[in-house]
């Protein structure tokens, strides 16, 4: 039996290691959230803010704690944005807040119509990596008893397909992904078993993207090119960019594919070190144009390893990537745009980079501009007006004033990099289905197990009119041809260009009703 005092003593070190940093809360972690190692993680129904340091992220959770607050006492359903939400590099951080703003416009354009139920939106953090997404889906079940649906999913790594899996297999969720391109992260379109029940997706994956690619131009298959890879075990996205950049290389000429081993999503390593071996030998080569597959900080430090490396007989490069090259513009400061022009004089190339996006706030304005040119007189009405064109346009419109007319609850919102207009179509994609699984059953809250049977229902009439474009779902839940938008970092303009919209099969649907065929995983 243990004497009194060895029970204080152990007592006392019981409570020494409850409130350890790594498990308890600190002075950064607001109200039920706990720090795990370096990261405060847990669930915020805005009264705990994630990097409360980052400027606007203090704001932006006010609002969502404001709008909760709002629609507490009327029948809600809590739809929980899952996505990391710590890092260091800043570039990251103007990521994650751009996502929020995203998400928090959604939930008021959501809660602003007649559709029911309105959403109660919080915010998961899994951790880094989503390295801790299991800790944060239980706090997320426990404390949300009317959570109906989690959306979000920005990273394709294998432990957000844990998760995702988790979600959707055991615990019967509804998923929303957006930002996860890899193919691993889709249904195969067909009748089923499907990998994730209940997932519907809102970005195009990376073999989607090649295609869009290749139907803007079709000269890259038959290019002099170069693949430089990265083939570190666990990251799905980088495994998805290398098969389809493979494919779209297709018989092409051009010279044999470089490989590297990062560390991590944001490590350098010896990487910069084999970036300039790499540069020197495509020097050498007949390739201009560039595959990379690999994440957007690697996508940095090759981009300018190749611009400062000398190779007078090339003037330019363009270098071809996945869409999370959308963040590349934000690392790069002045003194690095201008090393991307390069020099004739010292014999350094221009480097450009060109990626296909899921969305850029000038692409409706500029492509209904161009249609009607070559429309002339038969653009007078706006009933002639393509739909897929007009009503992208509308909600786009939208989203920049509901943006302008809470920015005291936002700050400045970025719509260039297209992270708020995607996390905002999710959001979006989320509200339709719940609003469709109500009216069918006629119930203030449909069930989980309805919302994932109207995700089939999500096209034609009822396709989500995004600001990104048309999201016309399949019976495995995909976007079905999925408009992107092809955009151009070029260091001589000071912002990024949009250049055309794109589709994976080559062009919008001629019958412009978002209508999905009988087999649509077949080719265009």
């Amino acid at each position: 039996m243990l004497s009194a005092g060895t029970v204080a003593l152990v007592s006392a070190v019981l409570a020494g290691l409850l409130n350890w940093a790594p498990w308890g809360r600190a002075d950064g972690c607001g109200e039920r959230l706990l720090m795990r190692g370096a990261d405060c993680v847990g669930v915020s129904d805005g009264t705990g803010v994630f990097m409360p340091g980052l400027r606007g992220m203090r704001e932006v959770f006010a609002g969502i704690e404001a709008e909760n607050e709002r629609i507490a006492h009327t029948a809600h359903a809590t739809v929980a944005l899952m996505i990391p939400m710590e890092s260091d590099n800043p570039a990251v951080g103007r990521q994650i807040l751009s996502e929020v703003q995203g998400a928090y416009l959604g939930q008021l354009r959501a809660n602003g119509s007649d559709a029911a139920p309105p959403i109660r939106l919080v915010a998961a953090n899994p951790g880094r990596d989503y390295r801790t997404w299991r800790y944060t889906v239980d706090r997320l079940v426990d404390q949300e008893p009317e959570l109906r649906m989690v959306v979000g999913f920005n990273l394709s790594l294998d432990s957000t397909q844990e998760a995702m899996s988790h979600l959707t297999n055991e615990l019967k969720i509804p998923v929303v992904a957006g930002l996860v391109t890899s193919q691993s992260f889709a249904n195969a379109d067909g009748p089923g078993p499907y990998r994730y029940p209940g997932l519907a997706r809102v970005v195009s994956t990376a073999r989607d993207q090649a295609a869009a690619l290749l139907a803007y131009d079709p000269g890259l298959a038959r290019a002099q090119t170069a693949l430089v890879a990265d083939t570190r075990p666990g990251d799905s996205y980088d495994k998805s960019l290398r098969d389809a950049f493979t494919g779209a290389r297709g018989g092409g000429a051009g010279a044999q594919d470089m490989t590297f081993t990062s560390e991590g999503p944001e490590a350098a390593g010896v990487t910069p070190n084999e970036f300039e071996t790499f540069a020197m030998n495509l020097c050498e080569s007949r390739a201009r144009v560039v595959y990379f597959a690999g994440r957007a900080f690697h996508l940095e430090l090759f981009v300018k390893k190749l611009a400062r490396t000398y190779c007078a007989r090339k003037t330019s490069y363009t270098v071809i990537s996945g869409s999370d090259a959308t963040t590349l513009d934000e690392r790069l400061d002045g003194t690095e745009r201008a090393l991307l022009r390069g020099d004739p004089d010292a014999g350094t190339p221009t480097v450009n980079v060109l990626y296909a996006a899921p969305a850029h706030p000038d692409a409706w304005d500029v492509e209904v501009g161009r249609w009607k040119k070559r429309a002339g007189k038969r653009a007078a009405a706006p009933a002639d007006l393509p739909r897929h064109l007009v009503e992208p346009q509308r909600a786009m419109a939208q989203l920049r004033a509901a943006a302008r007319s809470h920015a005291g609850r936002l700050g400045t919102v970025r719509f260039d990099d297209g992270r708020a207009i995607e996390t905002h179509d999710v959001i979006l994609t989320a509200a339709k289905a719940l609003t469709k699984a109500a009216a069918t059953t006629r119930t203030p809250v449909p069930s989980k197990e309805r919302i994932k049977e109207d995700y089939e229902n999500l096209n034609s009439a009822f396709r989500v009119q995004g600001a990104g474009g048309w999201i016309c779902l399949t019976n495995a839940g995909n976007p079905y041809n999925k408009a992107l938008a092809i955009v151009r970092l070029d260091p001589m303009r000071d912002k990024l260009s949009f250049e055309a919209l794109a589709w994976p099969k080559g062009a919008p649907a001629a019958d412009d009703r978002c209508v999905v065929p009988q087999n649509p995983g077949r080719p265009g």
